[in-house]
Formats: structure tokens, sequence, C-alpha cells
């Protein structure tokens, strides 16, 4: 909560200002007190300084806790901007961390900002929140302003009545502005709502009359870096206009061109106004990259060369601005193009994608034209739905095994076209292939991609419009009952298309915030189904009714014709944004929805018995890049420091493979590392050389660096690549040099940071550089070679592995040399080895696919042992848990009135958990001297996985206990892929630490798990872990077979005629699963708990209400939740007929949506569950015509099993109750055996093991 805060502003005359910002926060919860252990204040040079003058902590007994700020603060280099592909060094936050919090104490904040330099000359604004997501209980804000330029604009929106008074005072020559904010209640956000700020009770300041004002401040800005243009921007112009007449054809060409050649890339090197002031706009010609701002400005350079009035626009891309307070406040930069009625054509050349002037997300936003003459805030114009369409057209004919061959020609238009143009741009070959693979299997049960074609081939096009053919084939299609058969209908619209993101964001049952979809969009989809005279005639078909209002537009028709079954919908959002009042009528839509797509005809015809059943070489694999040339070189001093380099060519072939390789990530700690960047520059097509600048290289810090002030700080270098185009090479030289590491080993980076199994389904969007002995990538490579040049006495494990390492014995392949080794030789009393590989195929990207080095050509080779380096880390680690006075006094306070073994082992691991706060900071990524004792870490408050480790070890050994250190890997719990780990140590294997203690049979688990876990749980169930003590790999287990990872559910339904149903869900929690259900609950204040729980009733159906009381108990384990609701139309009646999909079951395994797979499938994570459904039947039931089989055993070779078990039951009641038990491990699937894994998930996922069809009584 917070009790009080207090923002004093003193302004000058220019708009240079002091501020001083205090503030007192009271910890009500954990969540809270995790929230307060870091303190922070953003600044951006040259504009303002910022410093903490007090930190403070106010205990709950009265005593005061002075936080040494020196000692415990750090400066880092803003990260988030990364994600924008903006790189500022000046753009930074200062850290303040605070050592330990307890609940009930208050944290007392003084925070001061000199802003010396002033974005808009002799002006100053302000923008203050009366309201937050903490309750409010006293805020007051004060503004000293000169008597010569006092508040043109005042304005409190969002009034919350009675709760701010206002004050004006007047002191010798200035003028005093006082409010005060008293008893506000908390907010709490909404999905999809606008930004929280702009909706909560807020007051906005200004010293400017009028927009007119920032209009010509801006044009004032940008001008001077406009007029820059060159001869060679000129006869380009000339080029793209030439022939063309049409003035809107030359505003398009020349957008285009600029839309798509100009990178968003942002470097900040202006002086007068950084962040605003745009590049001069021959720089970003030349560099060919630029941010918003540097993009319009050249836009509206090239537009006036070519005879345009052309100006640049700022545009809020939120929410609309407040129009009675001017305010300098912009977030994007545009262009636009005045026309002759006065009005502005707008234009937004930021997306290379696009092909809309200005896109849908664009729309119905706050702009500012800058204008010499000055402007007027305008509100940018809102798309139609019609504009913004997902088209899907789909034919489709029975089989005469059941099944369904279809075609879907998908088209994208207006904001749909823009977002997913953009998406498959960046997406490989073999990731489109991936994405559309798992569209259709989602379509229907055993359905599987045959084939797809995009239009335009190449996603810059944007003269054509985007459209998507795709075919497929689904089995086991048709849902055969006694005498009857059911057809679903396809529906592809709810699974591609904005419409269905937005959709998904209504959880809440009704909202105080506006629903901020920020576009009108819908779709609309046709089907005709070809029923290729295998079926009779329909005995029920659906009705549906039409739905039309200010907001909404919905319309569904079915017919029967012939021998064809047509049917068609359209869904529209008509509206940007949808009050509170109209989201409960959208509610009520979404509801009739969720019924009609439950409907399908039902035919006479029983169906038949169930069937069971010339250029360069690389020029084929259609690469996003590919490797030229690559040479990475180990030049070892000893087995503790050398030397990498890397000198690599790739040329880049796609748009893709721009964005891909454009930028490289460094990653890299000063203390024990140094970097050279040699030689980085890019050969244009035709031969143009360009050199990598020194601004293009910045240095970045880590995200975890401001949170911990006493560990080196570690650096991210950023090396952006000018000019990069299709055909481009590009080559870059990096050395970086080694010391002190625990031994020599390669690979251990690239395995750890981008390879660990992934199941996303889409590669990195930038480089990370790698120095590694692999020899295969998702690029084809021309030519690698990997040099180690070895001290003659250094012995090493060496080993070339052409076909991987650790699937030989379940993966029979034909035997490939890929790489050849060439015999070692001395030189310079070094050995050399020299491995290499040419005309290297790349791998086809595939989601779920294993460990890299499990199926790739790679060189393996380490100079460790595993027993000397738990020696050494062991040593380490008990150094710093010796001798630890503060630990010990601090355990016997904290354990001694426990006599319970458990009860000391918990209360040791929850004083961790609450009071060291976590540092993302794996002990491989640190040296040992580093290591922090025990009562170091505990006086500081907090300390990555290591020095958490110490001090638990500390205070169980001074509690009477003999625990043990153990590293803990990410590397599979399969078996299979275990080899490299025993076999060729790399101390990125083992990236966390753990302690254990011996209880009964088991061992207890600590560091991996906090204050909500079930004690004996662990984070690392299976996985691999190295005893410090033995220098033996063992698995770790969790302390019992029950406190493994694992979620049962239940749910019961009483069914009634009309199709209403009365539901009880159960859920219990096991393991891990346990802990985040307990978290989750525990830190979820009441109203938060409310909406969650709205949540869970929506997500069972959208017109269920909720029936009695929500049940949730962490007190007990396994962990409990339940809760029942009363769905209308639940089921479907249609004529004497009543049907349903059984809720809850398992329809799909996860990995199996693709029909084939090259490479190996992997499954990392177990999957431990029991689902029982049970309904109890209406009385008027005459016969089930249709039910789930009564057994299915689904064997998942070397992984386990999934079982399904139905049954009717007449015991008072007629019921019909089914099963489904799941126990699955981590396993590799290898190509041969995947199609058994396919029918597996198709039988998994046919509706008839979970549709019930129901003949009802007169």
């Amino acid at each position: 909560v917070s009790l009080y805060r207090h923002k004093w502003v003193r302004y000058n005359k220019n708009g240079t200002y002091k501020e001083y910002y205090e503030f007192y926060s009271k910890i009500l919860t954990e969540k809270g007190r995790r929230s307060l252990l870091t303190v922070s204040s953003s600044f951006t040079v040259p504009y303002n300084t910022t410093r903490f003058i007090v930190v403070e902590v106010l205990k709950s007994d009265g005593s005061v806790l002075q936080v040494d700020i020196e000692k415990n603060s750090r400066v880092m280099i803003e990260q988030r901007q990364m994600e924008s592909n903006i790189y500022n060094p000046n753009s930074k936050i200062l850290y303040v961390s605070i050592p330990k919090l307890d609940l009930g104490d208050t944290v007392h904040c003084i925070i001061f900002d000199d802003f010396a330099k002033v974005r808009v000359p002799d002006t100053w604004s302000d923008y203050v929140c009366f309201e937050s997501t903490d309750p409010l209980i006293c805020s007051e804000y004060t503004v000293i302003a000169p008597k010569a330029r006092p508040l043109q604009r005042i304005a409190l929106k969002a009034e919350i009545p009675g709760s701010v008074t206002f004050i004006k005072q007047k002191h010798n020559n200035s003028i005093i502005y006082k409010w005060k904010a008293k008893d506000v209640p908390r907010a709490f956000p909404e999905p999809k709502m606008p930004p929280l700020y702009s909706q909560v009770q807020r007051l906005l300041v200004t010293t400017i009359k009028d927009w007119r004002h920032i209009s010509r401040w801006y044009w004032n800005l940008c001008m001077p870096n406009i007029e820059k243009s060159t001869p060679e921007m000129k006869m380009l112009v000339s080029q793209l206009i030439k022939g063309i007449d049409d003035p809107d054809e030359k505003i398009n060409a020349i957008f285009k061109w600029v839309s798509q050649e100009i990178r968003y890339l942002g470097i900040t090197v202006e002086k007068e106004a950084p962040g605003y002031e745009p590049h001069p706009v021959y720089m970003t010609f030349d560099r060919r990259a630029g941010v918003c701002r540097d993009k319009a400005a050249l836009l509206t350079a090239m537009l006036r060369l070519a005879g345009f009035e052309a100006y640049p626009v700022l545009i809020m891309n939120g929410p609309k601005k407040d129009f009675e307070v001017p305010q300098p406040y912009f977030n994007h930069a545009i262009t636009s193009v005045k026309k002759d009625d006065g009005s502005y054509l707008l234009m937004d050349s930021t997306d290379e994608n696009t092909k809309e002037l200005l896109p849908a997300y664009l729309g119905n936003k706050s702009y500012l034209v800058a204008a010499p003459e000055g402007e007027i805030l305008r509100t940018s114009p809102v798309q139609p739905a019609e504009q913004n369409m997902m088209y899907i057209d789909t034919k489709g004919i029975l089989t005469k095994e059941g099944g369904m061959n279809a075609e879907t020609v998908l088209g994208f238009d207006g904001i749909n076209d823009n977002l997913y143009r953009g998406y498959f741009a960046r997406l490989s070959r073999d990731e489109r292939h991936e994405f559309f693979e798992m569209i259709v299997s989602r379509i229907a049960s055993g359905a599987h991609l045959a084939d797809y074609r995009i239009t335009p081939a190449n996603m810059l096009d944007t003269t054509i419009p985007l459209k998507v053919c795709i075919t497929f084939e689904v089995k086991d299609f048709v849902i055969p009952g006694e005498n009857v058969v059911m057809l679903p209908l396809l529906s592809i619209g709810h699974r591609i298309g904005l419409v269905n993101h937005i959709i998904k964001e209504m959880g809440l049952r009704k909202r105080k915030y506006t629903f901020f979809t920020r576009y009108a969009c819908g779709v609309k989809e046709t089907l005709n189904l070809n029923l290729n005279h295998l079926v009779g005639r329909p005995v029920s078909l659906p009705e549906y009714k039409d739905i039309e209002n200010r907001g909404i537009r919905w319309f569904r028709s079915i017919s029967f014709k012939g021998k064809n079954l047509e049917t068609s919908n359209v869904f529209k959002m008509k509206l940007p944004e949808y009050s509170p009042e109209e989201y409960l009528t959208l509610k009520e839509v979404l509801k009739k929805i969720e019924t009609d797509n439950e409907k399908m005809p039902i035919f006479s015809t029983p169906f038949p018995k169930k069937y069971d059943g010339g250029a360069r070489w690389y020029s084929a694999f259609h690469a996003d890049a590919v490797v030229l040339d690559e040479l990475d070189e180990f030049d070892l001093k000893n087995a503790n420091n050398w030397t990498e380099t890397k000198h690599m060519k790739i040329k880049v072939l796609t748009y893709a493979g721009i964005k891909k390789n454009s930028d490289i990530y460094i990653d890299y700690n000063p203390i024990w590392e140094d970097i050279e960047i040699r030689k980085a520059q890019v050969t244009s097509p035709a031969g143009k050389v360009r050199t990598v600048e020194e601004k293009e290289i910045n240095k970045m810090d880590m995200d975890w660096t401001g949170d911990a002030p006493r560990y080196p700080a570690a650096k991210r270098l950023v090396v952006s690549f000018p000019g990069v185009e299709k055909g481009s090479t590009i080559e870059y030289l990096i050395v970086r040099k080694k010391k002190n590491r625990p031994f020599f080993s390669i690979n251990g980076d690239f395995f750890y940071h981008d390879m660990p199994g992934k199941e996303s389904a889409q590669i990195e969007d930038h480089t990370y550089l790698s120095i590694n002995g692999l020899f295969c990538y998702y690029y084809p490579i021309v030519r690698k070679r990997v040099r180690l040049k070895v001290p003659t006495h250094l012995s090493l494990k060496i080993f070339k592995a052409d076909n991987g390492i650790g699937l030989e014995k379940i993966w029979k392949r034909k035997y490939k040399e890929i790489i050849k080794e060439e015999p070692g030789r001395i030189v310079n009393n070094k050995r050399v080895y020299e491995f290499s590989a040419s005309k290297v195929e790349p791998v086809k990207y595939e989601s779920y696919m294993p460990p890299w080095y499990s199926f790739n050509p790679t060189v393996f080779v380490s100079a460790g042992d595993w027993k000397q380096y738990a020696e050494d880390v062991k040593d380490v680690l008990l150094r710093a848990a010796s001798s630890q006075p503060e630990t010990e006094k601090i355990t016997g306070k904290l354990v001694c009135k426990m006599h319970d073994g458990k009860q000391k082992i918990t209360a040791i691991r929850d004083f961790a958990a609450k009071n060291i706060r976590y540092i993302d900071l794996s002990i491989s990524d640190m040296p040992f001297d580093q290591i922090t004792p025990a009562d170091k870490t505990l006086s500081d408050g907090y300390g990555n996985a290591a020095d958490r480790a110490i001090l638990l070890f500390a205070m169980l050994r001074y509690a009477g206990y003999n625990p043990e250190f153990v590293l803990s890997s990410w590397v599979s719990p399969d078996k299979n892929l275990r080899r490299p780990l025993h076999d060729y140590p790399d101390p990125k294997w083992f990236d966390n630490v753990l302690v254990r203690v011996k209880e009964g049979n088991g061992y207890i688990y600590l560091n991996d798990t906090d204050q909500y876990a079930a004690l004996g749980s662990t984070l690392h169930d299976g996985y691999p872990g190295l005893l410090l003590v033995s220098g033996k790999i063992e698995i770790i287990k969790a302390a019992s077979p029950d406190l493994r990872d694992r979620m049962d559910v239940t749910f019961f339904l009483r069914l009634f005629e009309n199709g209403d149903a009365i539901i009880k869900k159960t859920r219990k929690f096991y393991g891990m699963d346990f802990a985040r259900f307990h978290k989750k609950l525990k830190e979820m204040p009441p109203e938060k708990l409310r909406r969650y729980h709205q949540k869970q009733v929506a997500l069972i159906s959208q017109s269920a209400i909720e029936e009695g009381k929500y049940i949730n108990n962490c007190n007990v384990y396994p962990a409990v939740e339940e809760f029942s609701v009363r769905a209308k139309k639940y089921a479907t009646r249609q004529g004497d007929y009543l049907y349903l999909k059984l809720p809850g079951l398992i329809n799909s395994i996860g990995g199996a949506e693709k029909s084939k797979r090259e490479n190996p499938m992997y499954r990392k994570r177990s999957a431990r569950q029991y689902i029982n459904v049970e309904v109890i039947l209406p009385c008027e039931v005459d016969s089930v015509k249709a039910s789930p089989p009564e057994s299915i055993m689904l064997p998942i070779k070397r992984s386990g099993q999934i079982i399904m078990k139905s049954g009717l039951s007449s015991d008072g009641h007629l019921s019909i109750s089914l099963g489904q038990d799941i126990n699955l491990e981590p396993v590799v699937v290898t190509p041969e055996e995947y199609p058994q894994l396919v029918i597996a998930n198709r039988i998994l996922g046919q509706l008839k093991t979970r549709m019930l069809l129901l003949k009802l009584g007169s």
C-alpha cells in the first residue's frame, strides 16, 4: 500500500527543472515484498541525471534500517529497448538493492532528478497519476513556477469525486500549485484495456498554450536534417517515379522503397533533441537503417524531391491524447502529404512489410503534423472492419474411408495482411511449413497438411494481396453412431486471423475499463463439402439466428443441396474499442457463437465400419542465408586460458536472412573475457564494401546487472551491419580472450544458450556469437573449419561425431562422413588439430527437436575431468560456507524452538527464498573468486544460485544437518541424450547449484523451490546432478513418488434435456504443479482471485455462471481447486437429439502435429495426469446413439502410455463415465517411429472418442 508520496517540481522559464520524489510504501504481501527488493529511477543523457538521496526501511518494531546507497546501487543501460532493435547507451536506469525486507516493513525513498536539457525549449509539461494498482492513502504534487511562465492548461481527468483538493498561491516571483489526493482505492488492470495511466485519475499540466506551438517546434527541429539530401537521392527519386503520371502511384513507389529498403535500427547520434531529432536524411539513405523518425524524415525528403508538399508527423501509437492539454509526449513518427482540400494523407514507412500507407493499427490515434505555421491535434481515420477481414474459403470431399480431403484459400486483408505478411517474411521456409502444419492439425483431429502455397512468393511485393492456399486431409472425419452419422463443420476462422486473438482476451464477465481492440476486423468463412453420396438424407440440420448491432455482426447459414453441404459465416467486430456496456453485449454474442459452433448436421445413413488404418548447389534448399566460409579457432595458452577467433563470411539470400543476420549479439563478462572486433563489413551484390562504424557497435547491460551490484556486470555487445540487402555478404572477424576458466572445452555456450531442445516455432531473430565445433546449421555451409592449437604437454579428449552423439542406439541411419580430420602437426611447440567440412546441407527446421549435438555433425573437445572439477567447486563453496557467524546466529534464532526435522528444513528453505533475491547468473558464467561468503549474501539480500546454495548449506549445517552440494544440469532426463555430459565435460552442462539433505530413504533437494512448494519436490526431478562430494553423476529425484509433478482433473456433469448442465470441476495439484498453483493463489488479492475464477468459469463455457462457492485449498497436499457452474445450452438440442463433446480431455500429444518428420522429435517434459468425466444423463433419454469407445490404449515407445476407458451405468440414474490416464516421460522419437505417434495423436483427438449423442423420448 502506498502510504504517502510527494512529487515536488521547480521549473525555470527555459523549461529546465529540478524534481524531488518521495514515497513511503508499506509491504503487506510476499509479492509486494519482492517488488520492493529493488527500487529504480530511469534517466536519459543528456536530458537528466538522477540519484537517490534516501533509501531506508522502517521496521515494524519502530527501528530504521539505512541502506548504503553507494554500496547497493548500480547504473545499467536500459535493456528493453533491444526488443525494438534500438541501441541507445544513453538510456539508463539507476538501481538500488534493498538487502532485507519483511512483511510489515515500510520502504522510504527520496529521489532527486536534475533536468538540465529541455526537449521543447522554453516549455514545461507533466503528467501525474493520482490512482494506481496499490491503494493510495495520501499523494501530494507541488509545482513551483516562475511568474513569467505560469501553467497555461490544467486538467484533472477520470476524477474520483472528493478525492483531490487543489490550492494556488503566489510567493515573491513564483506561483505555487498544490494538489493533494487522499484515500484512493486501488485500480485493477484488465486484459486489452488502454494503458492504465490513461484511464485512472490523472493530472495533466503544461505551459504550452496550444498544439500549434509543438507543431512548429518539431518542424524547426526536423527540417535542417530533412533538407540534407544528396544527388544520389534525387537520382533515385527520378528513377522511382519515371513514367508514372498518377500522383498516388508516385507516392506509393517512393513509400515502398523507403519502407522496404531502410531497415528498422536505432542508433542515437543526435545532439539537439535525442529521441526526437531525426538523423540527416543522407545518413539514413546511405546506411540503409534508421528508426521511425529517421525513416519518416527520409520519406518526407524524397516526397518533397518528387514535388509533394510533405511533412513529418508526430503520432501517439496508444491511447488518444487529452486534447485540452498540449504536451509533447508522442511515441512514433510518420509522414504526411497535404492534399488539395487541406487534409493530410498519412503514411507509416516503419514496417517493411506493410502494403497500406497507414496500417490499421494507427487508426483512431492522435497525431500532430509538423508545419511551419503550426497545426492542430487531429485523430487518424479508423479503417472499417470490411477492410480488415480474413476471407476463408474451403472446398472438401468425403472419402470412402470416412475421411475428408480439402483445399482452403486464406485471404488476408488490411491489418491481417500487415501482421501475417510481416510474420511470414521473418520465417524461413521450414518455419512457414511448420506454422501451417500446426494450423491444419488444429482444424480437426487427424488433419494433416499435404501442401501449401503462399502468394506473393516475395513477401515484400506489397502490390499483390497476401493469400495462402493449403490442401489437407482429415482421417476419421465423420462420427458414426447407431443408424446416424454426424458431420463436424470445419471452422478454420477460429484458428487464424486477428479477431481470434482479440476474443481470447475476453475472460472477464464485465469490465470497468474500455475493451481496447485497436482494430475493427473480422472473418468471413465458407465451406462447400461434397458428401460424395456417402450419406443419406439429413435427419437434423442446425438452425441459426443473425445478430447485428453497432459493434458486432454475426451471421451463419447452412444448406444441403444435392450431394453438397454448404455453410457460411461472418463475424465482424466493428469498433476499435468497446465501452464496458458494449462489452457485455459482445459477451452475449460470443455465447451465441459458441453454441452455434458446436452444432452439427446429422444424417440418417450409417457410415461403413471404422477405417483402421542449375544454380549453385545450395539454391535447392531455399535457405535464408548461406555460410560461405567459417573458421573457428582455439589457441590455448594452457587448460585455463585461451583465445577464440571466429572469421565468418555469410551471404544473405532473403528478407528473413537480412533480419536474422544484420545484428550480432556477443554476450560476455569483462572480468574474465576480452572482446575485439577486428573486422566487420558488408559487401553489396554490386561489390560496394561498407565497414561497420564505431556508432554501430553498442555495449549494453545484461538484464540482471542492475539488481546485483556485487557481481561484475555482464555485457552484450551489439554489432549492427549497415546496408544489408538480398545478396549481401556479411563478413566479420571477432576475437575473444578467455582467462581463469575452470578448464578448456568447446560447444558449451552453443548447447546451453541456443539448442536445449527448443519447442518454439521460430528461430531467433538475432545471431548470437558462438565459436564452436558444430558443422551443421539451419543454413547450408560451403566450407567450415575448426582449428585447435594446443600446447604439446596438454592432454585433450577429442571426438569427431559425424552423426552426433546420443541416438545411435535407437536411430539406425546410414553413417555419413561429413567432417574431415587432418593429421596433427607441430607448429611453434603447439600441436595443431584441424577439422573441416564442405557443402553441408542445412538442417530442416522443425519444432520439438532434440539437442543439436544428438543428431548433427559435431567435434567434441574437453580438457576437463568431472572429479577434479567437483573437487574444485566443492572447495570454493565450502570455504564460503565456513565460519559465518551471522549466518550461525540467525539460524539459531530461526530453529531454536523447533524439534521436527522437516520443520527445520522447511524454515531454512523458506527463509532463504523470502530474504535472498534470486539473480539469474549461472555458476558457469562467473569466476570462482566472485563466489560470496554466506554472511555477505545474507547482509546484501541477494545472490545467484551458487551463493544462495552456500547460505542454505551453512544454515543447514549450523542446524545440525550434514548437507551436500549438487550441481544440477539442464541436460535431458532421457538417458540417450546424456552421453556427452558424461564423456566430454564442460562447465555449461551444469548451470545450477542445489543442496540436499538425507531424509528417510530419499533426499530433500533445496534451492530450486520456494516457500510455496511441498518439501521434497524439486524442479530438477529426473535431471542429472553432479555430486561434489564424489564427482559422480546421479539422477536427481523427488523425495517420494507423490511429490513428482502431476495434475488430476474431475468433471461431474448433470445434463438436462434442454441442453443445460450443472458442471463441477475439481483439480488436484502435485509436485511443482502444486508449487505453481500455490504461489499463484497466495499472491492474488481478492479482486484478482475473483477475476481468475471468472476466467476459469468462462473456459468451461461463455454461457457458464458460478453455482455455489469457489474452493481452493493449498494448506493440504495435494492442493485442491473446486467450483461448480450452470451452463445454458452446454449440450446441443437439435430436434429429438441431444449431443455434446465431453469436456476436459487431452486431445493431442505435443509435438505430433506434423504428418511426418525429417528430424527426431523430442518431448522434454513429462506428462502425468488422470482425467475423469462423469455425466448424469437426463431421464428423458431413449437411447445412446454414440458414445466414446469402451477402451483405448495408446503406448508411446520408451515414454509410457495413454489409457482411456468408458462405461455406462444405470445405478439409480443413467450415467456415463470416461477416464483418461496419461503417464509419459521425456522421450526422443525417431523419424521412423514418428508415424505411430501421429496415429496415437489422431486417435486421441477424434471427436468420437469424446462425443456423446443421445436420442430423447417423446
